[in-house]
């Protein structure tokens, strides 16, 4: 049997003889199990190879081998699979798993001090009589793939409907491509308003997906597949400051889109060199609906006035929303109240005869 020099462990072939066999003659509940460790590699980059090979020897020493474990290997660099057996819920196995890998990375916290290690787990439950360990396998992978970067959620259940998901995500990324090559990548535009006038002094250009049988794909479906996380921003500040800075040299205004969802903060407007506030839809629809989210609203834009900050409100629908925003100090505001987005054509028939002072 070959075993892997760095953790013991078993190769991968044996692994898949030995859980085979396991299935075939075992009668219990089978978990498959996919584990990548994020960030291993600052581990490698920051303290070196010999310090990585330890982390992995320690961590498959540690949550690979034990009660309820029937087999481990480990695959490449930081990605291992387990077969479990064990008659506890899946509920109870999730937790159990958690639980070993937690103290596992408190244990390693103040060593590795630098990095941030998570680990990323995928696990799928068999059917009973399954025996096929390399699909369940597969879909062990496929949810911690999927679960990759969710850092409130450490372990991903497979499930049918979560696999539909992906694959509905999976078919949008060649209808993407071939729309940039065929440019079927559309631009809508939407009205900005002053609240004032009733004047139109804007507009926000937003992108349609169209597909190769003139299907037009919603943001809602493919943004999230294609998006640039916040993420990246917070790995890559000093270099996106450094470009703002650029646009607002060469005379560009710049905006913060969606304020009030995600990532977004106070902090950051204290940071960013930007021009313009846009308020989240979301946050304001939920937000205008009790007292005590109408003051935070209302606190906000006058800090935002305070510092000399644009502020444009999305998402209005109603006239006392807007009747609201106006008296709270917002003085322009965009939302289906006015109108929707439109195709650059249906846009310019209807708008380009008002005088628009800004974009």
């Amino acid at each position: 049997m070959k075993t892997d020099k760095r953790t013991g462990l078993m190769g991968y072939d044996d692994f898949i003889c030995q859980a085979r066999r396991a299935l075939v003659v075992g009668s219990g509940q089978f978990y498959a199990v996919a584990i990548d460790i994020s960030n291993f590699r600052y581990i490698n980059n920051i303290y070196g190879l010999l310090e990585g090979d330890r982390f992995l020897s320690g961590f498959a020493r540690e949550c690979c081998f034990g009660e309820h474990i029937v087999c481990a290997t480990r695959t490449h660099s930081d990605h291992f699979l387990l077969l479990l057996e064990d008659s506890h819920d899946v509920n109870e196995v999730v937790n159990q798993i958690a639980s070993r890998h937690q103290t596992f990375i408190q244990r390693f916290k103040q060593h590795f001090s630098l990095v941030t290690l998570h680990m990323n787990v995928g696990l799928y439950a068999l059917a009973h009589g399954d025996k096929d360990i390399v699909l369940a396998l597969d879909k062990a992978q496929s949810a911690r793939k999927q679960n990759k970067g969710n850092f409130n959620c450490p372990i991903l259940v497979y499930t049918e409907s979560l696999n539909q998901k992906y694959c509905e995500e999976s078919k949008i990324l060649p209808i993407f491509e071939k729309a940039l090559e065929n440019k079927d990548i559309l631009v809508y535009m939407q009205p900005k308003i002053d609240v004032s006038s009733g004047k139109l002094v804007g507009m926000e250009a937003l992108a349609r997906l169209r597909d190769t049988d003139g299907t037009i794909i919603p943001p809602s479906v493919f943004i999230p597949i294609l998006e640039i996380t916040e993420n990246i921003f917070f790995e890559n500040a000093k270099h996106i400051f450094e470009k703002i800075c650029e646009l607002k040299e060469s005379g560009y205004k710049v905006s913060m889109d969606d304020f009030g969802a995600g990532y977004s903060s106070l902090n950051l407007i204290g940071i960013l060199p930007v021009d313009v506030i846009k308020l989240d839809k979301g946050f304001l629809r939920d937000g205008l609906q009790a007292v005590r989210g109408k003051t935070i609203i209302k606190g906000l834009i006058s800090i935002l006035n305070e510092v000399g900050l644009g502020i444009v409100c999305e998402g209005v629908e109603t006239r006392e929303e807007e009747k609201m925003l106006k008296e709270y100090g917002c003085s322009i505001i965009q939302g289906f109240l006015y109108d929707g987005p439109l195709p650059i054509s249906d846009f310019e028939k209807k708008y380009m005869h008002l005088q628009a002072v800004g974009a």
